[in-house]
């Protein structure tokens, strides 16, 4: 009989402890508080906007997959508004990227259900000039309960980086645009330095070219003689003879400039510019 007693006592000791075991294990099971992916953006509100609107309607939530060789669950959508999370009413934008019907979603806790993940996109400004971005996700199972499980922030800390590859991207775009603008300015203002170079070249070539003619009209002059003519109508010929044709008479007393000296002719300039030959006995060289 006192066999059967210590028996029966080992017998009901696992269902004396039974309890507390559960509660530990409730307890070890309870679901993590959620949290939220908080950065500061040194973008504007505006620009950063428009990158998150981009994000949340790619299609793709990252950080996430339903099976081992995948990276992301695709065929998300864009919503306007969600019932996943509180309502936010801390103003700036929001943005929703939805995905149903997943299977166990990857890095949320205890998902072993099928339901919706949902992440949510916060835009604010910065006291600091620039950009407040939040990002939060959840899976909701679709079941009667409807219960969440909240990401462990793989998600949000992947959905943050394609945000940032996409505004690194425009920056990197506009940086190298920047500095083509820059080349462009540079190319063109040295071709317009070239240019005028080129210009004032030229007029110092032609102003030395005028200059040493009009040093060598000078040495003309200077070397020219005149003369004066004797008598009236003494005519200046084409060529030094007799029966060459006559250009036009000249005057009595009307100075000429001789150009060129052979013993009996003279070829000369009269004051309107005609130059010719008269012979030398008609002239009277001035000295």
């Amino acid at each position: 009989m006192a066999a059967i007693s210590i028996a029966m006592l080992a017998l009901t000791v696992p269902a004396l402890t039974m309890p507390a075991l559960t509660m530990m294990a409730s307890a070890a099971a309870h679901d993590p508080e959620p949290t939220a992916f908080d950065a500061i953006v040194s973008a504007a509100p505006a620009r950063l906007v428009e990158i998150v609107r981009q994000v949340a309607n790619d299609t793709t939530i990252r950080g996430s997959h339903e099976y081992e060789k995948e990276t992301s669950l695709n065929a998300a959508e864009a919503q306007p508004n969600s019932s996943a999370f509180p309502a936010w009413t801390a103003g700036g934008q929001v943005f929703f990227k939805v995905r149903r019907q997943v299977l166990s979603p990857a890095h949320f806790f205890q998902s072993t259900d099928i339901g919706t993940v949902t992440v949510r996109y916060v835009v604010q400004p910065s006291t600091s000039g620039g950009s407040e971005l939040r990002i939060e996700a959840v899976f909701i199972e679709d079941g009667h309960r409807h219960k969440p499980h909240v990401s462990d922030g793989s998600v949000e800390a992947a959905e943050y980086k394609a945000i940032a590859e996409h505004l690194h991207a425009i920056e990197q775009q506009e940086q190298e645009a920047r500095e083509q603008a820059k080349r462009d300015s540079d190319e063109k203002e040295t071709t317009a330095l070239l240019s005028s170079i080129t210009e004032e070249n030229a007029r110092i070539a032609a102003a030395t070219r005028d200059r040493a003619a009009l040093e060598k009209r000078v040495q003309e002059l200077r070397r020219s003689l005149s003369a004066r003519v004797k008598t009236a109508g003494v005519p200046l010929k084409s060529a030094p003879y007799n029966h060459a044709p006559t250009l036009l008479p000249l005057g009595r007393d009307e100075m000429v400039t001789v150009l060129e000296a052979t013993p009996f002719w003279l070829r000369v300039r009269e004051p309107q510019g005609q130059e010719g030959w008269v012979y030398r006995l008609l002239v009277e060289v001035q000295p």
